[in-house]
């Protein structure tokens, strides 16, 4: 497995992303401002690559704020979004 970690104290999405090429699975740390339209964007960057996002800050020597992070997983991560399983039973484990 390999682990990539962006950031930009910015904002901006594509500096966060500048490095990542060919991602499994992706993982957004947003700001409330930013964060749906950085979920376009991302979406758009990487078609058909599961993602999770989240308002929430992201850090590795110094802290992200109000930026926004991103973690990219690849060399054998297989990964599924969109699905929701037992919900009506168990959400929290599923």
């Amino acid at each position: 497995m390999k682990q990539i970690f962006g950031k930009s104290q910015s904002g901006n999405l594509k500096e966060a992303v500048r490095g990542i090429s060919r991602p499994q699975f992706l993982m957004l740390f947003s700001n409330g401002d930013q964060f749906e339209a950085h979920v376009k964007e991302l979406e758009e960057l990487y078609p058909e690559v599961p993602s999770i996002g989240c308002i929430g800050m992201s850090y590795d020597s110094k802290v992200v704020e109000k930026g926004v992070g991103v973690i990219a997983f690849s060399d054998g991560i297989i990964a599924a979004a969109n699905v929701l399983e037992e919900a009506s039973s168990m959400p929290v484990k599923y």
